[in-house]
């Protein structure tokens, strides 16, 4: 889990935590693409199949790197 691997930079915030949610310090140093890189799997994780498969988000993600099927 995040919020225990990486405390420092990860936690699991009140009220939503217990749905799931975690929250990413960002005052803490994260570089740029780190945050980047958890929005987009948060995002991949939640989003329609339609537009995970869109070819204006595809030129954003790596094909080889995300695969849903």
């Amino acid at each position: 889990m995040l919020a225990e691997s990486e405390p420092e930079m990860y936690f699991i915030p009140p009220y939503v935590g217990r749905l799931g949610w975690i929250g990413m310090r960002l005052d803490r140093g994260a570089d740029w693409e780190a945050i980047a890189g958890v929005i987009t799997d948060a995002y991949l994780c939640r989003a329609p199949k339609k537009y995970i498969e869109s070819i204006a988000f595809q030129e954003m993600i790596p094909k080889y790197k995300y695969s849903y099927e």
